[in-house]
């Protein structure tokens, strides 16, 4: 938490969290076949890539749930949402205040119109526009993780804390991923590739 965290905050506040139902070192979800393939895609532009998608996709679930039994259809983020109360009645606190990062922002929204009583207050990080298509998503989040790139890159020169401070970032990034991509496709004859730190 001291990493994360100011003196003045840590003092204010206990710092509780808990790992998601499949998430961390809870209850883990079992599946014998892959999400992400590297023949598949997750963006199907023709019929057949399409129908491919939904087959792989159905394959993956009965093999989750084949693997997993019945915990698998309690895995959802409402569960999560109680069990964050049930651990907020288990401290006994009467309102809590959220830090949503990343999937901890769905689970707060959750938590929050379900237990609207018990929040104090809430920072959510990561807000999900479920009006979005999945590929508007992920567009977004590419653009983001660009300007990101962009920003780190011009501050770098600025700051002797910068590691790459003195070299061309933009020339070492694309270096990287130049060497990421041939490893990359190595590793596909072997069905899998290490990028990102996603499995594909």
């Amino acid at each position: 938490a001291g990493t994360f965290f100011s003196d003045t905050l840590r003092n204010r506040f206990d710092l509780v969290g808990l790992d998601p139902r499949a998430v961390g070192a809870s209850t883990q979800v079992h599946c014998a076949i892959p999400v992400v393939t590297a023949t598949g895609t997750l963006f199907p532009h023709t019929q057949a890539q399409f129908d491919e998608l939904r087959a792989h996709n159905r394959a993956v679930g009965e093999s989750c749930r084949s693997g997993t039994g019945a915990f698998l259809g309690h895995t959802d983020t409402v569960s999560v949402a109680r069990d964050n109360e049930a651990l907020r009645a288990a401290i006994g606190e009467d309102q809590i205040t959220w830090l949503g990062l990343s999937y901890g922002a769905q689970v707060e929204a959750n938590y929050a119109a379900m237990f609207g009583r018990h929040t104090r207050a809430m920072v959510i990080d990561a807000g999900i526009d479920h009006s979005q298509t999945e590929l508007q998503q992920v567009t977004d989040e590419m653009m983001a993780a660009e300007d990101s790139f962009n920003r780190f890159a011009a501050w770098c020169p600025t700051s002797a804390s910068c590691a790459l401070q003195g070299r061309d970032v933009a020339a070492e990034f694309d270096r990287l991923l130049l060497a990421a991509d041939r490893a990359c496709f190595v590793a596909k004859q072997a069905r899998a590739c290490v990028f990102a730190g996603s499995f594909f």
